[in-house]
């Protein structure tokens, strides 16, 4: 089994839901990059390459998918997990090719955010 992920970027542009996550990911010892917005965001991936990325979907500006997508050319490695409160959502084609990106995607509220970490773990290769 692969190591555990150490390093999370969320992107959410809801403050209490980023606080909600980040303080349930830092209780289990992680790193948390919390950000507001998809650009500002896409360019720390860049320098921090963070294992995983919690994106949320409908954000003001660079919207989650196509965050993903460039996260993806900036840090190959980075596993993309969905989190969006849009229940209507599917992935696009592009995005379901990706093979760091997790195919479940998680709607809020999560009645169970240790789903999350199952996530990320399956979704590494």
């Amino acid at each position: 089994m692969k190591e555990p992920y150490t390093t999370i970027l969320f992107l959410d542009d809801d403050k209490a839901v980023r606080q909600s996550f980040v303080s349930f990911f830092k209780d289990r010892n992680r790193r948390v990059n919390p950000f507001e917005y998809g650009v500002t965001a896409l360019t720390q991936v860049g320098i921090d390459k963070p294992h995983y990325a919690l994106v949320d979907i409908r954000l003001p500006g660079i919207s989650g998918d196509p965050f993903i997508r460039g996260s993806q050319k900036e840090c190959p490695k980075i596993v993309c997990v969905i989190c969006t409160g849009s229940p209507e959502y599917s992935h696009p084609l592009d995005i379901m090719e990706l093979t760091n990106v997790c195919h479940r995607i998680y709607i809020k509220p999560l009645a169970n955010t240790n789903k999350l970490e199952t996530a990320f773990l399956e979704a590494m290769v």
